[in-house]
């Protein structure tokens, strides 16, 4: 029989029992539902152009890419580029704003740049696009088309000029899609205020901005060069003006035709500089701003679904996302958990080399490089990835050989063959071509069209020096060379330390090669005269000694040459004094010392021995 107080006490304690599963279950459901919202679901979205690592829907997903596909196909009714020469771009969208957070820059403070709500990396080889789900945000919008004019153009064999480059860049950043049209074109309205109160640039000064010009500020596109580049660009295309929206295709075929800018804007534009500025003003006072309208092709939309993303391939998403933001080490763990959960994920390895041609040591980046290879990899990345990754490895060990420099070279020149823009291959070709016994006729070409896409770019100048200096025109070569550090204003101090250490080597070579030419012609006075000069230049350390026992050779040949016009004189004891010199130099070279010791016996009256043969660089 249960009693009153026994029942009360079971009572509660089923009471307590089910309380207890209840806050389990809901505990247990909770965890759950936060660990299901930690971990969206990630999709992926292949285009021919691009692709796309998603958590947004289906529908958002496709919506995204076919509006960022129209955007391509306004470009390309403007800018003629080739597709196949796009440089590979993934495309990151995060369902939340915190789960993009993580993959914010860093400032140069060393900040987070917390405003950051879309970000758009470069890399010679390949692009990403990070973003959380504020699509509709015209800064965003604005930072993803102006980037994504810069990663347009890439595919270009051309090098647009800065002020045409940004300036056609903010023109597109305010693409949009409304129904079955599109549009750009629109005021940028930061700049309208902007240029309202400020007075234009002379056209002669923004036309030859640089990068490395202060007007240049790519980390914030805000000032004077931008506000007025987008001005330019936008009167050159909408503005009533003869020659219509045709001439600013005519001024870019003139430049690329070798004139200069002056003469490319005189004959496109028929009118001069100050001109072209009265007509640029009127078009901003005027207060009227045309906008391309146009329908959306068909051909450009997007018919392919979405499917569940492999996780290693959204690991490789991830990790060129934070590689593009700077965030290493969170690109190497991305990487790393990529080869991890696909060992035969050829991106993975690639993308792990990147981490590791950036902090790795030189055999960790080859195997990266390498293994991405084996794996199939075929494209421009990973050919430039093992070149880089074979260069760094063999300088590690002292030197690039002429046969390791011969597979490097060819390595780059594959990457260029699939990529004709790619910068990065272009410099690293430059540097290593000199290492080869042997030019070949294609490696001249490789590094003059190089020349011809980025002209100014220190690095690839100081290259064609090299190869003009390898292929015997040491006149043409120098006069780079010292272009280059007459203007050290334009090159880092690590550049400069770089171009001068390099003269001088050519300068101690130089004076080698002609004293030991010297020396066989019997001349070494003169011999004497060049390496005493290029000693007091302070040459390099590894030509130092072999000029220091040239010297040698050229002191003693001058005392044997001295010695014997005094025989032939009849002062046979000076005669005998400076062979003696000779003989008691113990850094001159053995022959001529031997050659000297035999000369002092003869002139002393000491039994004569055979003497030596001479070298043809003896006396």
């Amino acid at each position: 029989m249960i009693t009153s107080s026994n029942w009360m006490l079971n009572t509660w304690r089923n009471f307590w029992a089910k309380a207890l599963l209840c806050l389990l279950i809901f505990f247990t459901a909770s965890l759950w539902s936060a660990r299901l919202e930690a971990a969206p679901q990630w999709k992926m979205l292949e285009t021919p152009r691009f692709t796309v690592i998603s958590q947004l829907s289906d529908r958002d997903t496709r919506a995204w890419a076919e509006e960022f596909n129209q955007y391509i196909e306004a470009l390309k009714k403007l800018l003629k580029v080739d597709d196949r020469f796009l440089p590979p771009l993934m495309v990151v969208i995060f369902d939340r704003e915190k789960d993009f957070a993580e993959f914010r820059p860093i400032g140069e403070n060393g900040k987070v740049q917390d405003w950051v709500a879309g970000w758009f990396a470069h890399r010679d080889s390949w692009s990403v696009i990070g973003m959380g789900n504020r699509w509709e945000e015209e800064s965003m919008r604005r930072v993803i088309y102006h980037e994504g004019v810069h990663w347009f153009v890439r595919a270009d064999r051309r090098r647009y000029p800065k002020w045409f480059s940004e300036g056609i860049a903010e023109v597109f950043s305010t693409f949009s899609v409304s129904g079955d049209k599109g549009k750009w074109g629109q005021p940028v309205e930061n700049h309208v205020r902007f240029l309202a109160h400020e007075r234009l640039l002379p056209l002669q000064r923004l036309l030859l901005v640089s990068d490395k010009d202060k007007l240049f500020n790519e980390t914030d596109r805000t000032g004077l060069f931008y506000a007025q580049s987008w001005a330019f660009v936008h009167y050159l295309i909408f503005g009533d003006r003869k020659g219509g929206q045709g001439s600013l295709s005519d001024f870019l075929n003139a430049f690329y035709s070798g004139q200069s800018t002056e003469e490319a804007f005189q004959k496109t534009f028929g009118m001069n500089y100050v001109a072209m500025e009265e007509a640029l003003d009127d078009y901003l006072r005027g207060g009227r701003c045309r906008v391309y309208s146009f329908p959306l092709v068909d051909g450009a939309k997007i018919t392919a679904q979405p499917v569940p993303a492999p996780p290693a391939i959204v690991q490789v998403a991830l990790a060129k996302l934070a590689f593009g933001t700077s965030r290493y080490e969170l690109a190497k763990k991305h990487a790393e958990e990529s080869v991890r959960l696909d060992p035969a994920c050829a991106d993975g390895y690639k993308m792990l080399a990147w981490v590791l041609s950036w902090e790795g040591s030189p055999d960790d980046f080859f195997a990266a490089a390498d293994k991405a290879v084996q794996l199939g990899a075929k494209d421009a990345d990973a050919f430039l990835l093992l070149a880089m990754a074979k260069a760094k490895k063999a300088r590690s060990l002292g030197g690039i050989p002429p046969a390791e420099a011969r597979q490097i070279s060819n390595l780059y020149e594959r990457a260029i063959n699939l990529s004709p823009a790619l910068k990065t291959a272009y410099l690293n070709l430059g540097s290593t071509l000199p290492s080869l016994d042997q030019l070949g006729e294609q490696d001249e070409l490789f590094i003059e069209q190089g020349l011809k896409l980025f002209p100014d770019d220190p690095s690839l100048i100081a290259g064609y020096a090299q190869v003009l200096r390898k292929k015997g025109n040491k006149a043409e070569g120098l006069k780079m060379l010292q272009a280059l550090l007459d203007e050290p204003g334009k090159l880092s101090l690590e550049q400069q330390k770089y171009y001068r250490k390099l003269k001088s080597s050519w300068d101690a070579s130089d004076t080698i090669a002609r004293a030991n030419d010297l020396l066989k012609q019997k001349q070494p006075k003169e011999a004497l005269v060049l390496l005493d000069g290029v000693l007091q230049r302070d040459p390099p350390i590894e030509s130092k000694n072999t000029i220091v026992q040239l010297r040698w050779r050229a002191m003693a040949m001058v005392a044997m040459q001295e010695a014997r016009a005094a025989e032939a004189a009849g002062n046979i004891e000076e005669a005998a004094r400076l062979f003696q010199s000779v003989v008691d130099m113990e850094r001159a070279p053995a022959n001529l010392r031997g050659v000297s010791r035999q000369a002092v016996r003869k002139l002393k009256g000491s039994p004569e021995t055979t003497a030596p043969a001479e070298t043809p660089e003896g006396q």
